[in-house]
């Protein structure tokens, strides 16, 4: 999916009461590319992309959340977003994540945009698609940060493989195989250490499960199912400039900082409370 950029070019004139020629000076791109963009004789390059949208960010136009909103007063109450390293080309493919994500193969989004932004912020090329979604008849798994969850994680990404015999690997093994929407709380690389060291008996469940609620990230989304997935309808490809990238990168990192004074707080506040990961699947 190619990005707005003529019709974003044109609403930026509209709104700053300014003509094309001339805000294409102000940006310092060639009107005459622009014009051939605008007739359809070639496609923007990087460049202009990242000085029109780079301008925006640095002039404080939030052009993305201004089309966020704008998509949720026009009727479109359920949006979704997926940050995208790579173009996503073709129709949307439940195999489009590999199978050792958090709940196995699907096609993975989140409940806000700041939460696609801070994955993208860590790539050069990577934009966020804004999608809405219909749950109609939909079978729907909503789970919250609980042992359950965190076992999921774990046993998708491979951590659980000892107790590949008890029982309790098997429920879980089968827990999500007959929904068509998994909605859970998104993991990041904070979380995952957290479950690391609960499956490595470092810590209880306890632990975890206080220190991962102070990290809440928002929820991710995963269809499961070729019958949600034609629910799902992909509405824009948003640009992220290269300003706003760094802009959330260095958020993220100070995030990332202040989260580990609330993992250690958590460690140390719920120490001695919980089962170990050997009590949970005795």
């Amino acid at each position: 999916m190619e990005y707005k950029f003529i019709e974003d070019l044109l609403f930026i004139c509209k709104f700053k009461d300014i003509s094309l020629e001339k805000f294409c000076g102000v940006l310092g791109i060639s009107f005459e590319a622009v014009s051939r963009i605008k007739n359809g004789m070639i496609k923007p390059s990087n460049e202009i992309l990242e000085k029109f949208y780079g301008y925006l960010f640095v002039n404080h136009i939030d052009l993305n959340r201004i089309k966020i909103e704008a998509f949720k007063n026009n009727n479109h109450q359920i949006l979704l977003f997926h940050g995208s390293k790579n173009e996503v080309v073709g129709p949307l493919d439940l195999n489009h994540s590999h199978r050792f994500l958090d709940f196995g193969s699907g096609f993975y989004l989140g409940d806000n945009y700041e939460q696609s932004l801070d994955f993208v912020s860590f790539t050069n090329e990577g934009s966020i698609y804004v999608f809405d979604m219909i749950y109609d008849d939909l079978k729907i798994l909503d789970l919250d940060v609980s042992l359950n969850w965190m076992l999921l994680i774990a046993l998708n990404r491979g951590k659980l493989e000892e107790y590949h015999q008890t029982s309790l690997y098997n429920q879980l093994s089968n827990m999500v195989n007959d929904y068509d929407v998994i909605i859970a709380p998104i993991a990041d690389n904070r979380m995952f250490s957290t479950i690391d060291d609960f499956v490595n008996s470092a810590i209880s469940s306890e632990q975890a499960i206080h220190a991962i609620k102070k990290l809440s990230l928002g929820k991710q989304i995963v269809i499961k199912s070729e019958k949600a997935l034609k629910q799902l309808n992909l509405l824009e490809r948003l640009y992220v400039s290269k300003e706003e990238k760094n802009a959330a990168k260095s958020k993220k990192i100070q995030e990332i900082n202040e989260g580990e004074s609330y993992i250690r707080n958590a460690y140390k506040e719920y120490f001695g409370k919980g089962l170990s990961i050997s009590e949970v699947f005795k």
